[in-house]
């Protein structure tokens, strides 16, 4: 490509050199010295001619030629030698350019019209004098032979004497000598008439004789006139300033002659570097092109796909020679694998001039099947116009079947991911189904009348539940991590009560062990951030947890610190927890946080726990976007820190309406109206329908729903629940998800259904042992209002119940 530039540059640099020259060649060819001889000589020749009508003149002035013939003629060719010289284009060449030469070519044309005038009054003049002076002797010869007075007689012939004496002399004296001779016969003319008629002839001679001489005069003026010697001077010099002109362009034709020669000299040389460097460089294309041939499988083709080049890999690939292969088009190694919108995509990419990239699945010519990535590079024209189609292949055929197996692999990883996943699920609800039963009936025991010893035995029992749920809360959640399935629920809440409400639950378990519980944290009343608060709390309440297990004496602190301001609309805190416990040595800080394990088998047997719950708080925090470090020393007790971004709430107006907790008077919500209200219909007792398959699990609810005094009917499946409800009405059904014959989703359904026709409604609740986030979407996009886990909770669960179906109720008494 450069080379083609240079070449462009070097040819366009010798045309205009060319250009330049031929025409400095023709600069020098201007000035032809015979040209200016022609000039000089008809210049002189002029001159002459003009020499020799003045000498015609005097002949005609003494001569007494009576005709001016050759006076004319020479006028003439006067005229037309100057006129053919001027319009010939020969001194065109001299003056041009040159104001004074042509003012003095004007200033001659004007003097020959003027002494073409001058002429033709002394031809007048000349004739009216000779005419008189042969008259006059005649008439003098005459009157002397008449009877005149001799000395009239003799003033006659004196005067005619002075008058060709001044004809021939015309000096002054002559002149004066006239004058008076014809003073004295004006005088005797009154006496002699006859002399009148001679007096007249010698005035008109007198006058002709005047304008004869001043044409003579004026002739002579410009004859003396050096105007053809100026012209021919301008000639003479315009002539050399030419031949310098001239001479100066031939230095210069030389000199660019010789700078051509030696640009081309020069280029040639060049051109012999680039020769060899081409050469050099087609070598090492060469064994570039036989080192991709080594590795990459080539081919061409036309516009139409029509193959024209396949190297040794392209064949020993395909399986196809050479002579089979070139004409034939590439749909040739078409393997079906690809959509016709693939190869028209790959089309429109390369008939527009554009590289394309791919990875094509082709067949052998046996049949079986490889994959190319392919790299297909249209060269085009000066147009931009595409004439053939490089295409670049490797064989990725093991890569593409690692691929595969990697993608099966996969596959049957989360299929075992989901099946542990389901199972993990499917064991929670198993065991979470008979913990209820042993939860509400441990509840219901101690709200009986019991023993001391029986009352102790039965805390233990609730505690174990308790712990028992713990793990299988840890369990789900782990598997709910690892699955991807545990997602974030951010909704606004207030900082310093959410850090306060943390330390108070668990401030008793510190006082039991006889440990000092210390929270540190900025005092930042009524800011509220967006966040989830739920899985801040599980985090910071199993670290602050695992502190007061793992410490005997001391102290626990938990300090809060607000980090800089580095972005707008959020705000940032770092949360540490010390404590003065047994801490963790270098080993065990490297598996702490990995699933299932702790920092010992001593610990193990002596704390209990599942080993999940370092493992949950590093994913929850990771999700949160921290990280979970970890500073101990054995016997020095731990210290975890992490720090979070917060985003910040904006709506003031909405804060202003929110209750801020532990704040002193706080306002009162709508929320918090609401539940005041519900319990203000607490005195109605419910009718509630149990919809439960689980008998100790019926047992469990109804007792607890009648100990409330409400009224209670069990259904034990969907099917059943919806013949009660064609019979009876209730305030609220409290709805089990997993049923034989009818599940609770579709029970639900059918109640939200019939409802549309009958327009009433019933509050819908979910008990169920399916605890994960999907569950709960499910329960509420099947239509009920609420969704509660087993084991329950039976304080929520009130709460939960005054918040839905005390509205019902009210609805009713207000109706």
């Amino acid at each position: 490509m450069h080379l083609q530039h240079d070449s462009r540059k070097f040819f366009t640099i010798i045309l205009t050199l060319l250009l330049v020259l031929f025409f400095l060649f023709i600069k020098t060819q201007q000035v032809n010295t015979e040209k200016t001889s022609n000039v000089t000589q008809k210049i002189q020749q002029i001159g002459e001619i003009q020499d020799h009508i003045v000498t015609e003149l005097m002949r005609n002035r003494y001569d007494n030629i009576s005709h001016y013939d050759d006076l004319s003629e020479m006028m003439r060719v006067l005229k037309s030698q100057l006129k053919m010289l001027m319009d010939d284009g020969e001194l065109q060449i001299y003056h041009q350019g040159n104001s004074r030469l042509d003012i003095q070519l004007e200033e001659y044309m004007h003097s020959l019209q003027v002494e073409e005038r001058q002429i033709d009054l002394f031809r007048r003049n000349n004739a009216l004098l000779h005419n008189s002076l042969r008259f006059l002797p005649v008439a003098v010869d005459e009157l002397s032979n008449q009877n005149l007075e001799q000395t009239l007689i003799n003033d006659i012939h004196r005067m005619l004497i002075d008058l060709f004496t001044y004809n021939n002399e015309l000096s002054e004296t002559s002149k004066a000598q006239l004058l008076q001779s014809k003073a004295q016969l004006f005088k005797a003319q009154v006496q002699y008439p006859e002399l009148k008629n001679i007096m007249m002839h010698v005035v008109i001679a007198e006058k002709s004789l005047q304008y004869v001489s001043a044409t003579m005069n004026e002739m002579n003026k410009i004859r003396e006139l050096p105007l053809l010697q100026t012209i021919q001077k301008e000639v003479a010099d315009d002539y050399e300033a030419q031949v310098q002109r001239s001479n100066s362009y031939r230095i210069i034709l030389f000199l660019l002659t010789l700078a051509l020669l030696v640009y081309t000299i020069l280029f040639f040389v060049r051109l012999r570097k680039v020769a060899e460097k081409l050469n050099a460089t087609v070598k090492e294309l060469e064994n570039q092109k036989f080192a991709l041939d080594q590795h990459s499988i080539v081919g061409i083709t036309d516009t139409k796909g029509d193959i024209i080049y396949a190297n040794d890999m392209f064949c020993e690939i395909s399986q196809y020679s050479r002579k089979e292969i070139f004409g034939k088009n590439h749909r040739i190694l078409k393997s079906d694998e690809h959509s016709s919108q693939f190869f028209k995509q790959m089309w429109a990419t390369i008939s527009s001039g554009k590289v394309w990239k791919g990875e094509v699945k082709n067949r052998k010519k046996s049949g079986e099947f490889y994959w190319v990535d392919t790299t297909i590079v249209p060269f085009v024209d000066h147009t931009g116009k595409p004439y053939q189609y490089v295409a670049i292949r490797t064989d990725i055929t093991p890569r593409k079947i690692y691929e595969q197996e990697l993608e099966e692999a996969t596959h049957l990883a989360m299929a075992s991911n989901q099946a542990k996943s389901e199972f993990l699920a499917n064991m929670s609800h198993e065991i979470r189904t008979p913990m209820n039963g042993i939860m509400g009936m441990t509840e219901l025991l101690l709200e009986t009348e019991v023993t001391e010893e029986q009352r102790k035995l039965l805390n233990v029992v609730a505690s174990s539940a308790d712990s028992l749920l713990g793990i299988v809360n840890d369990i789900l959640n782990f598997s709910k991590i690892e699955a991807g399935k545990l997602e974030l629920d951010l909704v606004p809440f207030h900082f310093e009560s959410a850090i306060g409400d943390i330390i108070e639950l668990l401030r008793t378990s510190a006082y039991k062990k006889g440990l000092e519980l210390i929270s540190i944290a900025p005092q930042i009343h009524g800011l509220e951030i967006v966040g989830d608060s739920l899985r801040l709390r599980q985090v910071l309440i199993n670290l602050i947890g695992n502190a007061i297990k793992f410490t005997e004496r001391g102290k626990v602190i938990l300090k809060v610190e607000q980090l800089p301001a580095t972005i707008e609309g959020k705000v940032g805190f770092s949360f540490i927890v010390e404590d003065t416990g047994i801490g963790i040595t270098a080993e065990q800080q490297k598996k702490i946080f990995k699933a299932f394990e702790q920092a010992d088998t001593s610990s193990t047997r002596l704390f209990g726990g599942t080993g999940l719950g370092l493992a949950i708080c590093e994913q929850l925090v990771h999700l949160m976007g921290g990280k979970i470090h970890l500073e101990s020393k054995y016997g020095q007790g731990s210290r975890f820190s992490f720090s979070v971004l917060f985003d910040l709430v904006t709506d003031e107006t909405e804060l202003k309406h929110r209750p801020i907790p532990h704040a002193s008077n706080p306002p009162v919500s709508d929320e918090e109206k609401n539940k005041q209200r519900s319990k203000q219909l607490h005195a109605f007792k419910y009718r509630i329908l149990i919809v439960e398959d689980n008998k100790v699990n019926q047992m469990v609810m109804q007792s607890k729903m009648q100990s409330l005094g409400h009224h209670v009917m069990i259904a034990n499946d969907g099917v059943e629940a919806l013949d009660i409800l064609s019979d009876e009405k209730f305030d609220l059904i409290l709805m089990d998800i997993q049923m034989p014959n009818m599940d609770g989703y579709e029970a639900t359904r059918r109640i939200r259904e019939k409802e549309k026709v009958t327009g009433e409604y019933i509050c819908i609740i979910a008990v169920t042992a399916h605890a994960r986030e999907e569950d709960r979407r499910m329960s509420l996009a099947a239509g009920m209002n609420a969704h509660v886990t087993k084991p329950v909770d039976f304080d929520s669960l009130v709460e939960t119940m005054e918040q839905h179906a005390a509205w019902n109720l009210l609805n009713g008494i207000e109706k």
